[in-house]
């Protein structure tokens, strides 16, 4: 995985390519929100050139507009809307839309549970209204659980500063965490926490021994490309980098280091 060392976010360092998208309203939008619509391109340009997107890219362009026009409107999520922006990505998609309850119930399904095979189209058309609500989502949190959905996190990264973030499973908000902590036990014993590291240090598998739980990431420091997050866990396929990984990081307090 790779690219121009970019990070694209409007918060943290970065390295150059991408600007900071602009604050609005007070303090800096947070969550898949805190990139703009030129960010978002740019980075799937990016990942274009590396994986088979087939389409996916004009949909999730598509989706992400959709989320920043719906952002502070307040137009409830009810069935209607999220039936309405399915057939808005359909049209997008060219394919023919599918009865509504069919729809609902695929999105409630795969609300319950993420890792339910149902229809890709319907699953975007809710995280583009999810996507919605990060801007009135509360900041400087710490908690172990989506702030804006109360789900757990399946994906984290590392910013440019070395500080820790979580990803929801859900609605892909991203908030700050503790470097030493594991958010499904809640220990914070440096010692607890170890990385599994691909060949190109952006990839890698970050596990706590107290609970036995695993969870993928990346770290942007060593991004080569440009970077947004809910990019990276949409389309990247993260966990294939790690299959043939042969180096372990120790702790978070030193995630570059290497065990023997």
């Amino acid at each position: 995985m790779g690219g121009r060392g970019s990070s694209g976010r409007s918060e943290g360092k970065g390295r150059g390519g991408l600007s900071p998208s602009s604050a609005e309203g007070g303090r800096p939008p947070r969550g898949v929100l805190m990139y703009t619509e030129d960010q978002v391109a740019e980075c799937l340009r990016d990942l274009s050139s590396e994986f088979a997107l087939n389409g996916a890219d004009v949909l999730i362009e598509s989706a992400f507009r959709i989320a920043r026009e719906l952002s502070g409107s307040g137009v409830p999520a009810g069935d209607g809307e999220r039936y309405r922006v399915y057939l808005e990505l359909c049209e997008v998609a060219g394919c023919e839309p599918r009865d509504p309850e069919d729809v609902l119930g695929d999105q409630d399904a795969w609300f319950r549970d993420p890792s339910s095979d149902v229809d890709p189209v319907a699953v975007l058309a809710l995280k583009a209204l999810l996507w919605s609500r990060h801007a009135s989502a509360p900041d400087g949190t710490m908690d172990r659980k989506c702030p804006v959905c109360g789900s757990d996190p399946d994906f984290f990264y590392i910013d440019g500063d070395g500080r820790l973030h979580l990803v929801c499973s859900r609605c892909d908000y991203e908030w700050r965490y503790l470097r030493t902590g594991c958010p499904f036990c809640g220990g914070n014993d440096p010692r607890d926490i170890s990385y599994v590291i691909s060949d190109d240090g952006f990839s890698r598998l970050r596990r706590c021994s107290r609970c036995g739980r695993s969870m993928f990431g990346v770290d942007e420091r060593r991004a080569h490309r440009s970077f947004c997050y809910f990019l990276e866990k949409l389309l990247t396929g993260y966990a294939l980098s790690l299959v043939n990984a042969d180096r372990t990081g120790p702790s978070p307090d030193d995630p570059d280091k290497r065990r023997k």
